[in-house]
C-alpha cells in the first residue's frame, strides 16, 4: 500500500539496509501465506457447502477468495520487486495487487450491511424492498465506477520499463481518484455501519428472545460496528495523506505495509468471519 521509496532526508548505513531488507522480506513473506491460507479457507467452506450455500455465502466466499488471492500475490512479489530481482509495472501492482483486493473487501462489508438492512426492512412490515437486487445495483455501480476509472488510466500510458523501485506512488490524477474515491466509500459504509447498528439495538430492546440472547447479538453487532468503522476511519486517513503527502508516511515503509495490512485489513475480515460464522459455510446475519 505504502512507498516503499524513500524520501531525499532518509539516510541509513549500510547495515541498517540490510536488517530493513531482511525485515521487509521476511515480513510480506509471512503475509503472503497468511492471505493465501483465507482462500483455501474460502475454496473449501464453498466445495463442502456447495449444495447448501445460498446467495450471500456464494458471493461472499467468491470475494473473500479472489481479494486474498491478489493481495497474497502482491506481498509475495513485492520483495523480490523491491530488491531488483524481478520487476512488474507499477500500474499493475498499484491498481491490481494494492487497488483491487480493497474493492473486493469492500464488496464483504457491503454484505453485512445488506443482511442487515433485510432484517430491519422485515421488521418493517410496510416495507417491500428486495434487498438481494438492491445489493447488486449498488455493488455494479461501484464496480462498473471503478473500471472505467483503471480502464482510462491504463489507456493513458503503460510504462513497463517503470518498474524497479517497488513503488506504489499515484503518479496522476485518476490513480489519485480512485484511491480517494475509495476514501469515500469508505466514509459512506462507516456511516451505514453506524445507522445500522444502532437501529438493531433499538430493535433488540423490545425484543420478546431471552435477555442474555439480545445482549450477545448487542455485543456482536457493537464488536463488529467498532472495529469495521475505526478500520475505515484510519484507511482513510492514512490513503488520504498518501496520496496528497507520501513522504511523512513513507518514510519507514518497510514495516508500515505489515501494520497497516494486518491491523486494518486482516483483524477487521476476520472479525466479520468470527461474528457471522458459527461454522464453516454457515452464514449468520450477528
Amino acid at each position: 500500500m505504502l512507498e516503499e521509496t524513500k524520501c531525499q532526508y532518509s539516510v541509513h548505513t549500510q547495515y541498517e539496509e540490510q536488517l530493513i531488507n531482511m525485515f521487509y522480506f521476511s515480513t510480506h513473506l509471512i503475509m503472503s501465506p497468511l492471505y493465501l491460507a483465507i482462500v483455501f479457507y474460502a475454496i473449501y467452506s464453498r466445495w463442502t457447502n456447495r449444495n447448501s450455500l445460498m446467495f450471500w455465502q456464494k458471493w461472499f466466499l467468491l470475494l473473500l477468495s479472489l481479494g486474498s488471492f491478489l493481495r497474497s500475490v502482491y506481498f509475495a512479489t513485492q520483495p523480490f520487486t523491491m530488491l531488483g530481482i524481478y520487476s512488474i509495472p507499477v500500474k499493475i501492482r498499484l491498481m491490481i495487487l494494492v487497488g483491487l483486493p480493497n474493492i473486493f473487501f469492500l464488496g464483504i462489508y457491503l454484505i453485512v450491511l445488506f443482511l442487515w438492512l433485510d432484517v430491519y426492512v422485515q421488521s418493517r412490515k410496510e416495507w417491500k424492498v428486495n434487498i438481494r437486487t438492491c445489493y447488486i445495483i449498488v455493488y455494479s455501480i461501484v464496480m462498473t465506477a471503478l473500471t472505467i476509472i483503471v480502464s482510462f488510466d491504463f489507456s493513458l500510458g503503460f510504462d513497463t520499463k517503470n518498474t524497479s523501485t517497488g513503488s506504489t506512488q499515484t503518479s496522476n490524477v485518476l490513480e489519485k481518484g480512485f484511491f480517494l474515491f475509495l476514501c469515500g466509500l469508505y466514509v459512506i459504509t462507516s456511516i451505514a455501519f453506524v445507522f445500522l447498528s444502532i437501529k438493531f439495538a433499538n430493535m433488540l430492546s423490545g425484543a420478546s428472545a431471552l435477555r442474555y440472547r439480545v445482549q450477545l447479538l448487542q455485543r456482536k453487532i457493537t464488536i463488529l460496528t467498532l472495529v469495521v468503522v475505526g478500520s475505515f476511519i484510519l484507511r482513510t486517513i492514512i490513503i488520504t495523506l498518501h496520496v496528497i503527502y507520501p513522504c511523512p508516511i513513507t518514510e519507514q515503509a518497510y514495516w508500515m505495509d505489515i501494520v497497516y495490512y494486518f491491523f486494518l485489513e486482516v483483524v477487521p475480515l476476520g472479525t466479520v468471519v468470527v461474528i457471522l460464522y458459527e461454522k464453516i459455510g454457515s452464514v449468520n446475519i450477528v
